[in-house]
């Protein structure tokens, strides 16, 4: 076997012409570096100590294993961002609802303050809300007594310390709670808004409510903003008039009377009277009908 000599001087391991191949190949080339490689070292190898053919095919089939991972590690990457995608379209049908989410903010809108919501792991004896502004400045504090386990909503009135309406935008809020025995808890502060937006930053969605940015994993609830009632909706039925609500009956049409000089018509079935053919003033005379009339009535 040769042993090349600066790799002898400098204390270094000889590299091993059937190892460099697949070694490469493991370093991120491909298939067409691969053969060409391997074919460069067939040919300058060591006629003393030739690659055998089953060392030649192993790193042959190694080769092919591990093209087969590559390709399957690019069609994941590729299904995970095909479902990336689909969640990414699926998100913007929360745009215009309302989400609690886990978060740190509270809002002021026209002058009424958002309640502050909080996630309690048992029941609380007293809990102490902080709220900061922009600048980590205490601007409130809330304090309740005996709050239950589970989802709470604490109302404040948007006052500052001294008593005075803070200005509308967004606060933060912290929270210290113990419980009956006088133990720290753990409370996880929510927020509540409007969904305006979904963005998609770094691979990353985040929903924009309000100014705040929520995680969609953080998302607790769902809610569908009910529109205010218009004044100009309809009426319910019970609320309509019967008078209105019932039309009233239509008389049946009736045919006019015949004119007073418009004999009546024959009606069907009726035997024939030649008599009552004479006019009224004849009969009255007794006189006899004239020849006409009695031919026309033969």
């Amino acid at each position: 076997m040769s042993i090349d000599p600066l790799a002898s001087t400098l204390g270094a391991p000889a590299p091993d012409p059937r190892t460099d191949a697949l070694t490469s190949a493991q370093n991120g080339m491909g298939r067409d570096e691969f053969l060409k490689l391997l074919t460069t070292q067939i040919e300058n190898q060591d006629p003393l100590d030739p690659l055998k053919n089953h060392e030649f095919v192993a790193q042959l089939a190694q080769f092919s294993a591990l093209e087969q991972q590559i390709i399957t590690n690019d069609s994941l990457s590729q299904m995970q961002q095909s479902q990336m995608s689909l969640s990414n379209a699926q998100l913007t049908n929360m745009i215009g609802k309302e989400v609690v989410a886990r978060g740190d903010s509270v809002r002021i809108a026209g002058g009424d303050a958002q309640s502050i919501g909080l996630m309690l792991p048992s029941a609380a004896s007293r809990v102490e809300i902080t709220v900061s502004d922009q600048n980590g400045n205490a601007v409130a504090q809330v304090n309740r007594d005996r709050l239950s386990p589970g989802y709470q909503d604490v109302a404040w009135n948007g006052l500052n310390v001294d008593g005075q309406p803070l200005a509308d935008g967004r606060y933060h809020v912290s929270v210290s709670a113990v419980d009956a025995a006088g133990n720290p808890m753990t409370v996880d502060t929510m927020t509540r808004g409007r969904v305006e937006a979904v963005t998609f930053e770094n691979g990353i969605a985040e929903l924009i409510v309000g100014n705040a940015r929520v995680v969609p994993g953080d998302v607790l609830s769902i809610h569908d903003l009910v529109p205010a009632a218009s004044p100009s909706a309809s009426a319910p039925p019970s609320a309509i008039p019967d008078s209105q609500s019932q039309a009233e009956p239509q008389p049946e049409p009736q045919s006019p009377p015949p004119a007073p000089d418009q004999a009546s018509p024959i009606p069907p079935n009726a035997e024939f009277d030649p008599d009552a053919l004479i006019p009224d003033e004849l009969a009255a005379e007794g006189n006899a009908p004239p020849a006409w009339f009695q031919a026309l009535t033969r």
